[in-house]
Parts: structure tokens; C-alpha cells; sequence
């Protein structure tokens, strides 16, 4: 059997008032929780922060090192062993010195210069990366609030669109409401109608044909 037009259109505008409703309640959450962040300090007590920093500062000193090795790798500290007369030795020495970083006195300021090319460019490096750190565990943060408080809220209201065609929305439910909800298909009352039209009709061309039929017996 299946379910009258009106029916599901009723049905359809009630969930979509439930949605509606439920949707502008969490809009507004979202909005209240998004001021709250821009408007408030930004404070951590997440451990995650200080190894995020430590990882980046590390990440970086890794990278000037890799820089620094790049313009004095170790064979240069080394030429006589490199261009000696026993290239098995100088062959195994390329292949230990592979994870090698070598400084001595006079590349030394090059080393530094790698670490620290200026001043300004540590101070910007460290701001970096702390902002860095705080906006991934701030992001974490506000992406499990949005999911635990807001959308999972949104789900689990008892008036929203998911839950709110229930036992206590149609018990609440008056009796015109009843009647719409309930009341069957207009194009079922008007074939219902017009078979029970054909069928009275019928009923009296049988009743005049029967009524015909005697008198012509007699």
C-alpha cells in the first residue's frame, strides 16, 4: 500500500521545520564557539605543544646541517686520504663517511651562518613555529568540539530531523492534524467515488432490465 502524496508532503515539511530549527541552534553554537576562540588568549596546556616546537626547531637545525654539508662534505677535510694511492681505502672511507658532518675552526662561521643566517630570520623562525604548533593542536582541538558538541547534538535532538518524527511528535498531534496526516489520496476518494457512481448506475440499468423482462413474461 502506498503512502498518499499529502501524506509525505506533510511529513516532508514537518522534518523539514525540524531541520530548520535544530540547524539554526547549532549555527548559533558554532558562531558562539568561533568568537570565544578569536576573542581568547591563546593558552595550551596540550603536552603535544612543547614536542611540536622541539620537532620543528629540530626539523630546521637537521636542514641548516644538510646545507652546511652540502657546501663541505667530508672528503674536502680529508683530500690526501681521497686522492691517495689506495683507492680501497679511499672507497670505504666515502661509504662511513656518508652520515659524516665535519667542522673544524675555519668552517665553523660557515656552520653558524647556516644555523643562524640573521637575527631577524631566528626571531621570525621561532614565532613560526610556535604559532605552527598551536594552530594544529587549536585545529584538533576545535574540529572534535564541532563533533562532539555541535554536529553529534544535531544528530541526537529529539526536535531535529533525524529524531523527530517520533512517538511523542504524533502523540502531540491534534485531531486536524490527524485528519490531513491520516486521510487518504485525493485521486483514491475520486476513483473511489466515480466506482461507486459506475456501480449505482449499473445497479439501476440491472434493476430497469430485470423490471423490463417481467413485464415481457407476462
Amino acid at each position: 500500500m502506498s503512502i498518499p502524496e499529502h501524506t509525505k508532503r506533510e511529513l516532508k515539511n514537518a522534518i523539514l521545520e525540524f531541520e530548520v530549527s535544530s540547524r539554526h541552534v547549532a549555527t548559533r553554537r558554532i558562531h558562539e564557539y568561533c568568537h570565544k576562540n578569536k576573542t581568547s588568549m591563546m593558552v595550551t596546556t596540550n603536552n603535544l605543544f612543547g614536542q611540536k616546537v622541539k620537532q620543528a626547531q629540530t626539523d630546521r637545525f637537521m636542514k641548516a646541517v644538510t646545507r652546511y654539508r652540502a657546501i663541505n662534505p667530508p672528503e674536502n677535510f680529508l683530500p690526501a686520504l681521497m686522492d691517495g694511492d689506495n683507492p680501497k681505502l679511499a672507497a670505504k672511507f666515502r661509504d662511513v663517511a656518508l652520515g659524516w658532518v665535519i667542522v673544524d675552526m675555519p668552517s665553523m662561521a660557515k656552520l653558524f651562518e647556516e644555523i643562524h643566517p640573521r637575527a631577524t630570520r631566528n626571531t621570525e623562525d621561532e614565532i613560526h613555529d610556535l604559532l605552527k604548533a598551536y594552530y594544529e593542536i587549536a585545529l584538533e582541538a576545535f574540529k572534535g568540539h564541532v563533533i562532539s558538541e555541535i554536529v553529534e547534538e544535531f544528530l541526537k535532538d529529539p526536535k531535529g530531523p533525524v529524531l523527530g518524527l517520533s512517538d511523542e511528535y504524533v502523540l502531540s498531534l491534534d485531531e486536524e492534524q490527524i485528519d490531513i496526516l491520516g486521510s487518504e489520496d485525493e485521486t483514491v476518494i475520486a476513483t473511489r467515488n466515480k466506482a461507486t457512481a459506475d456501480v449505482k448506475r449499473l445497479e439501476e440499468a440491472m434493476k430497469i432490465a430485470g423490471n423490463t423482462w417481467k413485464k415481457s413474461m407476462l
